[in-house]
């Protein structure tokens, strides 16, 4: 896939106060279909190194888009990179509970939390949604059989791992570390977050 700054059509969402301090194309992504001209390798970070890069965000690396928190740079440089962008859709009612546990939590302003809230709602248009399926329960239950993982989380792997079938290019986005080292277990390409793979 190619960038293309002049199709709005295939725009990845609307920009947001962070966006305009990311380097390069961060402040603006667009997708083109075309596979005419194959895509710039990535960073060690990223599974994909070209052709569909597809991330998969959890709630968590998502909110950590508009704070300022041990995350915050990563997610956004992960944001950056990618063609697409996909969610599992328990991200709306998890983003909803997270962040009004962070209002009452000082952690985040009314304000604030009405902005990420709406960038996730304005986003799902433009976004890739994973839908939550009784085959993604069922893999989430047996998920829970074999790794020690919460059940929501669960979920976004099952998700995952079910695209994984279809869109074998995708790459799976989480700061839980427990969740990404579950992912990478069961062969789920992830964006590598380095404190988790140095074991700290």
């Amino acid at each position: 896939m190619r960038v293309n700054p002049t199709n709005k059509r295939y725009q990845v969402g609307p920009t947001t106060s962070w966006l305009s301090n990311l380097p390069s194309r961060a402040s603006r992504l667009y997708l083109n279909p075309s596979n005419s001209n194959p895509a710039k390798k990535l960073p060690s970070i990223m599974s994909v190194s070209n052709g569909d890069r597809l991330i998969i965000f959890d709630t968590g690396a998502l909110i950590q888009l508009h704070t300022q928190e041990h995350f915050s740079p990563l997610s956004k440089q992960v944001y950056s990179q990618a063609n697409q962008i996909g969610m599992c859709y328990l991200v709306l009612p998890e983003i909803a509970g997270a962040t009004g546990a962070m209002m009452r939590g000082k952690r985040l302003s009314k304000k604030q939390r009405s902005q990420i809230q709406n960038f996730v709602t304005d986003n799902l248009q433009y976004w890739l949604i994973l839908p939550v399926s009784k085959r993604v329960f069922d893999l989430a239950f047996n998920l829970c059989q074999k790794h020690p993982l919460k059940g929501a989380d669960a979920i976004h792997l099952a998700a995952a791992k079910i695209l994984l079938l279809f869109r074998p290019k995708l790459t799976f986005f989480t700061i839980d570390k427990t969740l990404y080292q579950t992912a990478k277990k069961e062969k789920i390409p992830v964006a590598t977050v380095p404190e988790f793979e140095s074991g700290r």
